[in-house]
């Protein structure tokens, strides 16, 4: 589905895991957020070719704190907390999402669904949590 930033920052977009095709860089994608009282949270896909580089980009990009496991379940837990980062929203953008999307499509279907649970997760406490895949040509199959 794609998605215009200012509709999910607005909330007339309900918050989930996006597609996103459009041209403005990240900076700008993440000052929009700051300026909307977001947090916003950078992951560079490019490196990321397996579950265990995404478990440590997901851990660097969301400054999670020393206790949080590198397992889905404790990426899962350590976002749906992230009481280290209050905000009254988040995005994470992740860029580059097609690599591991490509190069390990187990890994790629299963952060998409780790980042959808977390997203209803605030959802269901009226706080969006919204995940922006960025890169050119189809994410995944």
């Amino acid at each position: 589905m794609m998605v215009r930033l200012l509709e999910l920052l607005s909330g007339e977009t309900p918050a989930g895991v996006f597609r996103y095709r459009g041209r403005a860089a990240t900076e700008r994608l993440c000052a929009a957020a700051d300026r909307a009282g977001w947090r916003c949270f950078r992951l560079d896909g490019a490196p990321v070719m397996e579950k265990a580089a995404l478990l440590d980009a997901l851990a660097g990009a969301a400054d999670f704190p020393d206790y949080c496991g590198s397992n889905w379940d404790a990426v899962e837990e350590c976002l749906r907390d992230l009481s280290w980062a209050p905000a009254s929203g988040y995005l994470l953008v992740w860029e580059d999402a097609r690599v591991l999307a490509r190069s390990d499509p187990r890994s790629f279907r299963m952060a998409e669904a780790v980042l959808t649970s977390v997203s209803d997760h605030w959802q269901e406490r009226g706080v969006p949590f919204v995940v922006l895949l960025r890169g050119t040509g189809p994410v995944a199959s």
